[in-house]
């Protein structure tokens, strides 16, 4: 006999347990399949199905410990979900051949915590949700370096996320919500390059958002809601796949990050109750097609409301946002939740200037201002001019194809990223230019510097094909040009 197959029967007594060495003379079974089929009692030893592959037992109400998997080479799934097992048979941990382990929604009593011996090299998912699982994850956890999907959400799990997790380069999906971890998200979440889901609500994490989330180039869904997340939201996040954002319920500070409009898939952007957020609503996001949730009620954001940003035939609607067809004036702190009409908001609490600008139509401007509150990374064509003594930060990289970009009367422009100048001209008067990474002078450009008051600043290197006039600066004058900005910073061409 290789597989038994006996699901979706509803056994009852006296039929529905196991006799006492059921499994003994079995030992070419390769598939036990018993899905929702009323079983109850326990299941003492598996260990003589040696070439048993699959096992599946899923909603029914056996009870006991697991049974022994001592000594199976061969198994792949191992699949208990939503049964009355109190206890995970030692054996399970060492099965060097499991791709699948599932233990969610048991009532584990008897030792409910994970090992810290696992040697599962092989393992692709684990499932632990509703489990009874308590104590911190242990390191071993970094062992497991085939395993692409945690699960371990509704437990009573504390202390840290271990480092060694972002030794698992396979991940792909980390829920690990309701629990009661602590401390900070580690740094070593970004060694993780599949990671598209990093779900960790309702925990009482702290710290601010780790730097190296810019580095999971696969991320899709965050989900930190309900814990005590500080800090800003990084800047980082525009240039990330970011379908979710949810930071709801945490101590986030700051604005929301202009560079947000350059995402070209987040839909839904959850910032709900973090009071310490404010500044105005960033009219770049008014870029991002895809964006069709806003949640910022008890912030402290205000500002205009784009029409344009949700009016796709009919105004989006939801207990928790207020959507307008029309632009609307909004307080979100004023605002408060289940209050919102299909109307204009009377009265509204704030004074407000809209901008200028629509960003979805503006595809070459010489407004920098508009530029960077639209955070538009290229600009092709015209004269972009920044004059008398203006400060202007672009939250994105910069790149400058076929454009004078003119930058002059005590002004200051800095660049949080790289900029690159193609076939343009670009001119610095007694001015301050920095850029955060590497500037780039392609050939067929020119930067010319007016005077010994004008700088440009390179946080990293500079590289130069083109042609860096200085010819309007006195030969005299001995003043630092061009200036690097970090030890490690380097100058070529």
């Amino acid at each position: 006999l290789v597989q038994i197959n006996m699901s979706d029967n509803p056994f009852a007594e006296p039929n529905n347990t196991f006799a006492e060495g059921a499994f003994l003379p079995l030992a070419q079974l390769e598939l036990f399949e018993a899905t929702d089929a009323g079983l109850e009692g326990s299941i003492e030893s598996l260990v003589s199905c040696t070439a048993l592959m699959d096992f599946y037992v899923s909603h029914n109400n056996l009870s006991g410990a697991s049974p022994s998997v001592d000594g199976l080479l061969h198994l792949r799934n191992f699949v208990l979900d939503d049964n009355s097992f109190s206890s995970i048979h030692s054996s399970v941990w060492t099965t060097r051949s499991l791709t699948t382990l599932n233990i969610d929604y048991n009532p584990i009593s008897d030792d409910p915590t994970l090992p810290s011996v696992l040697d599962l090299p092989n393992l692709e998912q684990l499932y632990g949700r509703s489990c009874g699982l308590q104590g911190e994850l242990p390191a071993a956890i970094g062992n497991l370096l085939s395993l692409k999907t945690l699960i371990l959400t509704n437990n009573s799990r504390t202390g840290l996320i271990p480092s060694e997790i972002g030794a698992i380069t396979s991940l792909e999906e980390i829920y690990l919500d309701d629990n009661s971890l602590n401390g900070t998200i580690p740094e070593e979440i970004g060694n993780l390059p599949h990671l598209f889901t990093l779900s960790l609500h309702r925990n009482q994490l702290s710290g601010s958002l780790p730097t190296s989330l810019a580095q999971c180039k696969s991320l899709q869904y965050l989900h930190l809601r309900e814990n005590d997340i500080s800090g800003s939201i990084l800047s980082t996040f525009g240039a990330l796949p970011l379908i979710r954002l949810d930071l709801t319920n945490n101590s986030v500070s700051g604005t929301i990050p202009v560079s947000l409009g350059q995402s070209q898939t987040l839909q839904q952007l959850k910032l709900n109750h973090n009071h310490l957020i404010g500044g105005t609503y960033p009219y770049s996001l008014t870029r991002v097609t895809s964006l069709e949730l806003v949640e910022l009620y008890g912030t402290s954001i205000e500002g205009c409301w784009p029409y344009t940003q949700f009016d796709k035939g009919n105004p989006v609607e939801s207990k928790d946002s207020c959507f307008l067809s029309e632009s609307m004036c909004y307080r979100a702190d004023v605002l408060e939740y289940g209050k919102c009409t299909n109307s204009i908001i009377p009265d509204c609490p704030v004074e407000i200037v809209c901008p200028k600008y629509d960003c979805p139509n503006l595809e070459t401007s010489s407004d920098p201002e508009a530029l960077a509150a639209c955070a538009y990374d290229t600009v092709s064509s015209g004269t972009v001019t920044i004059v008398a003594s203006t400060d202007i930060v672009f939250e994105t990289s910069l790149v400058l194809e076929g454009t004078e970009f003119v930058v002059v009367n005590r002004s200051s422009v800095r660049v949080d990223g790289n900029v690159i100048v193609t076939s343009g001209g670009f001119t610095i008067g007694s001015s301050i230019f920095e850029v955060t990474r590497n500037f780039t002078l392609k050939q067929d450009s020119t930067i010319s510097l007016r005077d010994s008051n004008s700088t440009i600043m390179v946080g990293e290197c500079a590289f130069i094909d083109g042609n860096l006039d200085l010819t309007t600066i006195p030969h005299d004058v001995n003043e630092r040009v061009l200036i690097l900005t970090s030890e490690v910073g380097c100058v070529e061409g």
